[in-house]
C-alpha cells in the first residue's frame, strides 16, 4: 500500500514536512499478509505520527479562524495568506462527512471491491484504492492512494469532480478519451471556424511574400536584398511559363481546331447506349448513330471522310455507289468518364482557389503597419547554453520566423503583383482546362489529359523546390501563421464546463453558427464551379436542339492564325463571316 501524503502541500509546513518525507513510500495493502514484523512496526510508527501531525495541523488552523473571526474586517483582509489558509482552500476538492459537533477525526478504509460512498450519496471513484480522510468543521482533506501513476491518479481526481462521469456511469479511462474529445473539439473547432492567416510555404507565390518581408524586417541587409530579387526572378518565370501554357492550349481549341475543320464536341454520342432513338444520337455529318462501333476520335473519322469525298471527286460516274460507304461518325466515347474527369480537375481548381483566398485574405486581415517578421528568441528559463546541450537546439533554431504586420504599401503591392495575377491565370486556365477536357472524345485520352493539365497549376511549386535556396525553404518552412483567434479562454476553462458544453452540443447533436466548418466547403466549391465552368461551356459553345439534344454550333474560322491577346484574356475575337460547318439533320 501507499502512505497518503502529497509532498507539495505539506511541506509548506515544517510541523508536517517530516512526516510527510518519512512516509511517502510505497507499502503493502492492509490485506496483503507480510513476513517482515520490524517492516510492519515501522510502518505503524509512522502512521501514526502522521495522524497526530496532521490532528495537530487541523486543530490549529481551526484555532486560527476563531482568532480571524474576531478580527477586523480590515484587518483581516490585510493579513498575508499563510499555510492554513493554503490547506483551507485544497480542502475544496474533497466532499465532507459529517461532522462530530466540531470535534476532528480521521478515518481510514481499506480496499474493498465495493464502490464507497460519498457523502452525497455518489459513488466515490476509488472504490479499489485507500481512502485517508481528515474532516473539520469548515474544510475536509481527500487523499487518494493509488497503485497507479500520479498522472493517473490526477485524471482519476478530475473524474472524480465530475457530474458527467458519475451520472453515465463512465469508466476512468472512457471518461478521460470524452474529456480528451471535448477539448481537442472545441479548440480545433475554432481554429477552422477562424483560422489562421498563412502564406503557401511550398509555392513561390508565398516566398514572394514571406522573404521581403523579413529583409525589409532587417532593414535590407545584402543577403536578403539578394533573395528577394531571386524570389522575384522566380515570380516572373512562373507568370511565363504558365500564362504561356495556357495561352497554347487555348489557341489549340479556338484557332487550331477551326483550322482543321474540327466543329465542338458537345453532347454528340453522349448517350450512344440509348440510341438510335434517343438524344444525341446524330454525329456532326448528319448521319444516324446506330451503335458505339460507328464512333472514331475525330482524326479518324475526318481522315474517312475525307477519303469517300475524294472518291467521289475522282469517280464522279459513280458519287451515289460511293456515298453508300459508311465513313462513321465523331462523338464521345463515355459522357460519366468526362464528368469524372472534369470533377477530378475542379478538385485542382477549387484547392488553387481557396489558395488565392487565403492570399486574399491574408492582405486584408494583416494589421496594416510595420511589424517584424523575424526575431532571436532565447530561453528565458535557463541559460541559453544548457537548454540547448539538452534539447539539441542550435542557434538558427532559436531564430522565429512569423507571420506579421505588413504596411499598406506593401499590401497594395502584393495585390497587384500577386493577387489579381494569380487570379486571372487560374480562371483562364479554369475555362481552357474544362473546354479541353470537354473538347476530348476517348477516354484514355480524358484521363491524361486531367493529369497534365493540373500540372499546370503545380509550376509554382516545381520552380520554389527546384531553383530556390535553402534558405528560402528554411524561412518558409518555420514561418508559423498568424492566428485569427485567440484559445486563451479554452486553455484555461474548467473540465466540469468543458464537459456541459460537450453533453449539450455534441452529444446532444445541437447545432451552432460555429458548426459550419464541419461542411466539406472545398468539396461543394469543386461542384460549384465544375457546374459553372460546364454549363459557361455548353452556352458558348454548344447548341440545344428540339429534341433536347446538345449539338456545336456553327463554326467559322478565326481571322487570325493564332490567338490573340485580347481574345486570349478578353474574349474579344474576330471570326470570318461564313461557317465553314453548320449541323444538318439525317
Amino acid at each position: 500500500m501507499q502512505i497518503v501524503a502529497n509532498t507539495r502541500e505539506l511541506s509548506m509546513s515544517p510541523r508536517v514536512s517530516q512526516w510527510s518525507t518519512d512516509c511517502f513510500t510505497p507499502r503493502r495493502k492492509f490485506s496483503e499478509p507480510s513476513d517482515d514484523a520490524e517492516e510492519d512496526s515501522e510502518w505503524a510508527r509512522c502512521h501514526s505520527q502522521s495522524s497526530m501531525h496532521a490532528m495537530d495541523l487541523l486543530t490549529a488552523c481551526a484555532e486560527e479562524e476563531d482568532e480571524e473571526d474576531d478580527e477586523e474586517p480590515s484587518v483581516r483582509s490585510s493579513r498575508p495568506p499563510d499555510i492554513h489558509a493554503q490547506f483551507r482552500r485544497f480542502s475544496s476538492f474533497g466532499s465532507c462527512s459529517a461532522k462530530n459537533g466540531g470535534s476532528t477525526r480521521i478515518m481510514r478504509r481499506e480496499t474493498s471491491e465495493q464502490p464507497m460512498m460519498r457523502s452525497n450519496g455518489r459513488p466515490s471513484l476509488f472504490g479499489t484504492n485507500e481512502e485517508a480522510m481528515v474532516n473539520s468543521d469548515d474544510y475536509c482533506f481527500e487523499r487518494v492512494v493509488s497503485t497507479t501513476s500520479i498522472r493517473e491518479d490526477m485524471v482519476n481526481r478530475t473524474a472524480g469532480r465530475m457530474s458527467t462521469r458519475d451520472k453515465l456511469n463512465y469508466s476512468a479511462e472512457e471518461f478521460n478519451a470524452l474529456l480528451g474529445v471535448a477539448k481537442a473539439t472545441e479548440i480545433l473547432g475554432v481554429q477552422e471556424s477562424k483560422g489562421f492567416c498563412a502564406v503557401e510555404r511550398s509555392s513561390v507565390y508565398g516566398a514572394a511574400i514571406a522573404i521581403p518581408q523579413v529583409a525589409r524586417s532587417a532593414f535590407w541587409p545584402k543577403t536578403m536584398v539578394f533573395l528577394t530579387m531571386r524570389v522575384y526572378l522566380f515570380l516572373i518565370i512562373n507568370f511565363f511559363c504558365q500564362f504561356l501554357l495556357i495561352y497554347y492550349v487555348w489557341d489549340a481549341q479556338s484557332n487550331g481546331n477551326p483550322f482543321g475543320g474540327q466543329m465542338h464536341l458537345c453532347d454528340f454520342a453522349a448517350h450512344s447506349e440509348y440510341c438510335p432513338g434517343g438524344q444525341n444520337c446524330v454525329g456532326p455529318g448528319g448521319q444516324l448513330i446506330s451503335s458505339p462501333g460507328d464512333l472514331y476520335p475525330f482524326d479518324v473519322w475526318y481522315t474517312r471522310k475525307y477519303f469517300v469525298q475524294s472518291l467521289q471527286t475522282l469517280f464522279p460516274e459513280k458519287a451515289a455507289e460511293i456515298a453508300n460507304v459508311d465513313p462513321g461518325e465523331y462523338g464521345v466515347e463515355s459522357h460519366y468518364c468526362r464528368m469524372v474527369c472534369i470533377l477530378v480537375f475542379m478538385i485542382e481548381i477549387a484547392a488553387e482557389f481557396w489558395s488565392i483566398y487565403d492570399l486574399g485574405r491574408l492582405l486584408y486581415h494583416l494589421p496594416s503597419r510595420a511589424e517584424p517578421w523575424v526575431q532571436y528568441d532565447p530561453p528565458t528559463w535557463g541559460e541559453k547554453d544548457y537548454v540547448k546541450q539538452v534539447h539539441g537546439l542550435t542557434e538558427l533554431a532559436l531564430v522565429k520566423f512569423k507571420v506579421a504586420g505588413m504596411p499598406q504599401k506593401w499590401k497594395i503591392a502584393n495585390l497587384f503583383i500577386l493577387f489579381i495575377p494569380k487570379l486571372m491565370l487560374w480562371k483562364m486556365l479554369s475555362v481552357a482546362g474544362v473546354s479541353f477536357l470537354m473538347e476530348t472524345a476517348a477516354m484514355v485520352d480524358m484521363i491524361v489529359s486531367v493529369t497534365a493539365i493540373s500540372f499546370i497549376f503545380q509550376i509554382d511549386e516545381m520552380i520554389l523546390d527546384r531553383l530556390s535556396s535553402k534558405a528560402t525553404k528554411h524561412i518558409l518552412v518555420h514561418l508559423q501563421d498568424y492566428a485569427m483567434f485567440s484559445i486563451k479562454k479554452l486553455e484555461q476553462e474548467e473540465y466540469d464546463d468543458t464537459m456541459a458544453k460537450f453533453e449539450k452540443y455534441e452529444m446532444g447533436m445541437t447545432f451552432s453558427a460555429s458548426d459550419w466548418w464541419l461542411f466539406p466547403r472545398r468539396l461543394a466549391a469543386a461542384f460549384v464551379l465544375m457546374a459553372y465552368f460546364v454549363s459557361d461551356y455548353y452556352s458558348e459553345k454548344c447548341t440545344q436542339t428540339d429534341d433536347g439534344s446538345w449539338v456545336s454550333s456553327d463554326m467559322a474560322k478565326p481571322t487570325e492564325p493564332h490567338l490573340k491577346v485580347m481574345c486570349f484574356m478578353f474574349k474579344v475575337c474576330s471570326h470570318e463571316d461564313v461557317p465553314f460547318w453548320s449541323m444538318t439533320q439525317p
